[in-house]
């Protein structure tokens, strides 16, 4: 069952866009050939990095890991991880989510900055599923 991602508005992103399967073969007389596998780009990747956190939303990030069983369960998330980017950028990656099944890659890690805050680095993945 899909679980809520945390409307939180991260303080960096990084999006690597989704890439489709190709093998590349080169033979010896140095022809090379590509064979596309599927007609569906996958392996997206969203890097997120949430700076002076409260505490309280760093437990909920936390809490979003432990409720996917560690990245098993897909994710919904807000439009809030995309405040700040442009239009455009927001029609590349938004449509994507109907087509990718967003999850997370590794688990996410949280570092206490005295006295409160913390910063929270999350990295999504987004796979054909």
């Amino acid at each position: 069952m899909p679980v809520a991602f945390p409307s939180i508005k991260p303080s960096e992103r990084d999006y690597n866009p989704p890439e489709h399967a190709v093998t590349t073969i080169r033979s010896q007389s140095g022809v090379t050939s590509k064979r596309l596998w599927g007609s569906a780009a996958g392996n997206a990747e969203l890097i997120l990095v949430f700076r002076h956190l409260h505490p309280d939303k760093a437990a909920d990030i936390l809490q979003a890991w432990l409720d996917t069983k560690s990245g098993i369960d897909t994710l919904i998330l807000p439009a809030q991880l995309l405040a700040g980017a442009s239009t455009k950028l927001k029609e590349v990656i938004l449509p994507q989510q109907g087509t990718l099944s967003w999850t997370f890659a590794e688990k996410p890690t949280s570092k206490a900055a005295p006295p409160i805050w913390e910063t929270v680095n999350v990295r999504l993945i987004g796979e054909l599923r």
